[in-house]
């Protein structure tokens, strides 16, 4: 008998269509899908999207990123957002 593991779908900023442009001006340096999915774990992800749509103004659909993650790393990611500006 022969197990198959099935992975789960990370939903990432690929997913959500991203442009190099977005991509560098989040990062700083553009990387291939693969690397940027290599170590990524799912509140990373979530802290990208919530990063993306931010940086489209897409307000909305940044707080159910941002709603996804625990409290602390909320408190951490919008205290960053507010002091970079």
């Amino acid at each position: 008998m022969s197990a198959v593991l099935k992975t789960e779908h990370l939903e990432t900023i690929f997913d959500h269509a991203i442009t190099d442009n977005e991509f560098e001006i989040l990062f700083g340096f553009l990387e291939t899908q693969a690397d940027y999915v290599f170590a990524l774990d799912h509140t990373d992800a979530d802290i990208d999207l919530y990063q993306l749509y931010q940086l489209r103004g897409d307000v909305k659909t940044a707080a159910l990123y941002l709603q996804k993650l625990d409290t602390e790393t909320r408190k951490r990611i919008t205290l960053h957002c507010c002091l970079d500006q």
